[in-house]
């Protein structure tokens, strides 16, 4: 292992493949199709949904992975300096870059919708990472041209990166377990709040940072507690594992399957809850799996390893290019006949995943890649060899 390197455990570009599937399959989905199909149009539409899930899974990644480097090199000097270089060399580039060609290059080419031209009129909440908070409303999805909407969970990933970093620096370590759950209960309250209240809910119970927060809250815990052998012990496993995961499971698959008109706001806030319980348990079973069992084997699979590692760009080009797709392959002008709406929804996946990942593809090696190997120039130093660092490419 080189100077500065973390472990690297495949399985966890694994469920990042995953991740980025399950995001793919509910912004892809072309609910057009399914509309005069009763119960299809019922199953598949809930089906799809679940990929909304994709997002905490991430969110739960992220927030594992980040807080295992700040522990790990907490010690070292200029350590915290590292950390956010590395991080901003690793986003930033992208983002950045498709913020410029969409909203300042584009304009000049192209005849933007009203739509459109709100979004421009509004782009300094992109440019801040602060187009999820409620004041300017939700514009950024109506444009005909281009898509925005996604961006939201970068604005939540990069507000938790401002502050924990400099928790996990000045917090006693055995503070840190209770600082996670102190954002996970305020995630939960946040959703409450937003639930009941309606409109009269406070402005910063409605913002998607705070509602979110949970997911990279429960991460961080999990980074914690498998460097803590106080800690350790209290993570399930055995049957406790599958009790505790069945419970979230059935929560979820509740929530999904009743009625929209019977889901209770205690549902519906703790739903969120059990989906992140969900994600940290799936990564818990990806870090302890045998290499010899079938769910290790799934997970570091070629292909899904691959969608890990391009997954940054998938996620960025595919939200920006979602109208586009649905314009190149316009499902509304095809035939009917049976069994029609279930082979155009499986042909479109095919089409824009393949050109998402396409553009993903040459977005790493012809952007990404170039930024990636400046971190060189912000190495860490040798890690004790107490401490547990995994961390996936890129």
């Amino acid at each position: 292992m080189k100077k500065g390197s973390a472990q690297h455990i495949p399985a966890l570009d694994g469920i990042r493949g995953i991740a980025i599937l399950m995001v793919l399959v509910v912004h892809f989905y072309r609910r057009e199709l399914f509309h005069a199909h009763g119960a299809l149009n019922m199953v598949t539409g809930r089906v799809a949904a679940v990929g909304n899930y994709g997002v905490e899974l991430f969110f739960v990644l992220s927030g594992f992975l980040i807080t295992g480097i700040l522990l790990d090199y907490r010690r070292e000097q200029g350590s915290l300096i590292k950390f956010y270089i590395r991080r901003s060399l690793r986003i930033f580039p992208l983002y950045f870059l498709s913020l410029a060609v969409v909203l300042q290059i584009l304009p000049r080419v192209l005849e933007f919708d009203p739509a459109a031209r709100t979004i421009v009129d509004h782009q300094s909440w992109l440019w801040t990472y602060m187009m999820n908070w409620p004041t300017p409303g939700w514009i950024w999805d109506e444009s005909h041209i281009f898509a925005m909407g996604h961006f939201w969970s970068l604005c939540v990933e990069e507000h938790y990166y401002l502050f924990w970093p400099t928790m996990v620096y000045l917090l006693p370590r055995g503070y840190l377990p209770w600082a996670c759950l102190g954002l996970v209960g305020t995630g939960l309250v946040a959703r409450w709040t937003n639930s009941a209240l309606g409109a009269d809910t406070p402005i910063v119970f409605e913002w998607l940072t705070v509602q979110k927060i949970d997911g990279l809250a429960v991460g961080s815990l999990l980074a914690i507690a498998l460097r803590d052998t106080r800690m350790i012990k209290f993570l399930p496993s055995g049957r406790a594992y599958f009790l505790l995961l069945g419970i979230a499971a059935a929560l979820v698959a509740i929530h999904i399957g009743l009625p929209r008109g019977m889901n209770s706001r205690i549902l519906d806030t703790v739903n969120e809850t059990a989906v992140v319980l969900c994600s940290g348990l799936a990564v818990l079973a990806a870090i302890r799996a045998d290499p010899s069992r079938i769910y290790h084997r799934i997970l570091a699979s070629g292909w899904l390893v691959s969608l890990g590692k391009y997954s940054y760009g998938l996620y960025v080009i595919h939200g920006i290019l979602r109208p586009q797709l649905f314009r190149w392959y316009d499902v509304t002008t095809m035939p009917v006949f049976p069994g029609s709406p279930l082979i155009y929804q499986v042909s479109f996946y095919l089409f824009a995943g393949l050109v998402s990942f396409g553009l993903a593809f040459l977005s790493y090696h012809g952007v990404e890649r170039p930024f990636l190997s400046l971190k060189r120039f912000a190495e860490y130093g040798v890690r004790r060899k107490k401490d547990l660092t995994l961390q996936t490419s890129g």
